[in-house]
């Protein structure tokens, strides 16, 4: 298979690069095509069913995440801190390491964390009124998975640089590991400040995309069906109206979920059932 990949390399590729431009402008130009032909069917959609919304879900999910990464964070570094004060020899601490692997797959040890996730849980199944394909008790446990490999990453590269450390410098001691913990904090911190923003994005797409989805394609439906005669027929196989039109409406989410993110300035409480509820 090798060999034979090989010999039509040079035959294959100067076709391949010939063709990705024209795909990659056509795709573009079918994309603004099937945006300006759904927009003024889709925006009404997005004021009455989406957007009075979106505020309401973050008021829910944006305290509990941000206070489960926070408890991640003390979690993680009272870890390391229980294997430095244990260490006696960094040269032969199999015992230590293995120990430090376990932090976030034991779910007792990162329960202070997950656990803050739960309050989500009743405001969340109140909104099934309104988004009926809601399911909140797998949001949360995604999104608990996600906060336990977040710290299973850092402790991960925590291990990796010290290792790394010992082998370059081998009487480096205790030193080494206090080193490493400031050189890898801010990544936690970073990576935990971008996995949150993620969170926010999944748990809303999640409650949202299903019944938007629902409501845009029969409403497009119509619009939309024209529009494969534009595509050149060399590229039919290549381009697809509804895998673009789905593309559309994921960026709209994203668009409008990022919009009310940014305007929320810091975090807030999860409101009260009732609130929600309204």
């Amino acid at each position: 298979m090798a060999t034979a990949v090989e010999e039509l390399r040079p035959k294959i590729e100067p076709t391949i690069k010939t063709m990705v431009e024209p795909l990659g402008k056509a795709k573009q130009e079918i994309h603004n095509k099937i945006k300006e032909a759904v927009m003024s069917v889709l925006t009404p959609l997005l004021e009455q069913h989406v957007n009075p919304h979106i505020g309401k879900i973050v008021q829910i999910i944006k305290s509990p995440v941000v206070d489960a990464y926070i408890e991640a964070g003390k979690i993680y570094e009272g870890s390391l801190k229980e294997f430095s004060d244990s260490a006696t020899d960094l040269k032969d601490n199999t015992a230590g390491f293995k120990k430090l692997d376990w932090v976030a797959r034991s779910w007792w040890t990162m329960r202070p964390a997950t656990e803050k996730l739960d309050v989500m849980y009743e405001p969340l199944w109140l909104l099934r009124e309104i988004f009926t394909d809601i399911y909140p008790w797998s949001m949360i446990w995604n999104a608990q998975d996600a906060i336990r490999q977040t710290t299973d990453n850092a402790i991960f590269t925590f291990e990796t640089k010290l290792k790394e450390l010992l082998e370059k410098e081998p009487e480096a001691g205790k030193g080494a590991i206090e080193r490493i913990m400031k050189d890898v904090a801010p990544q936690f911190k970073n990576d935990s400040d971008i996995n949150t923003d993620s969170l926010y994005l999944a748990i809303l797409k999640a409650i949202i995309m299903p019944p938007f989805n629902a409501l845009a394609n029969p409403a497009t439906k119509a619009l939309l069906e024209p529009l494969d005669s534009v595509i050149p027929e060399p590229m039919k196989q290549f381009i697809d109206i509804q895998d673009e039109f789905q593309r559309l409406l994921e960026g709209i989410i994203d668009e409008c979920i990022l919009v009310v993110l940014k305007a929320g300035g810091d975090k807030k409480e999860a409101p009260k059932i009732e609130e929600a509820k309204a």
